[in-house]
């Protein structure tokens, strides 16, 4: 029971058109890593807090990740939901005020004068979720 030449052909097409569409995809498909968290989430969540809820998505409780945040930030239940969401998604989000506020401004100038403006760029990028040229409209208003 062998095939024919034709049919081998017709088999090899069929094989070699499908293989081609499957790598397509897979180049095209974006890869995403670790990343900033958007712009609208960029409400601070204490360090602590940012631990515990680590500890509660490790655990697979995810609801009661969500009441840690709103119990220490009193944000809303959608804010609240969010924020987990993209802290379990890999997203940075930034600490509360004493954490990163005023320590990321003086973080900023010290890179500033030390001419290191790339890394000012990136660490603001990476604590605030804001793209280059508001990281950079940042660090030209920073007195």
């Amino acid at each position: 029971m062998g095939f024919d030449a034709a049919t081998l052909s017709m088999i090899a097409a069929v094989v070699a058109v499908f293989i081609v569409v499957v790598l397509i995809r897979a180049v095209r498909k974006p890869r995403r890593g670790p990343q900033a968290a958007p712009p609208h989430l960029v409400k601070p969540v204490p360090a602590e807090v940012q631990v515990r809820v680590g500890e509660e998505l490790s655990g697979g409780r995810k609801i009661q990740a969500i009441k840690e945040v709103r119990k220490a930030t009193g944000y809303g239940l959608k804010e609240a939901k969010d924020i987990v969401e993209a802290m379990a998604a890999g997203w940075s989000v930034p600490g509360g005020p004493g954490e990163h506020a005023g320590g990321l401004a003086h973080r900023v100038r010290e890179l500033r004068e030390q001419r290191r403006m790339g890394d000012a760029i990136r660490l603001i990028t990476e604590q605030t979720g804001m793209n280059e040229a508001e990281a950079v409209r940042m660090i030209e208003s920073l007195d």
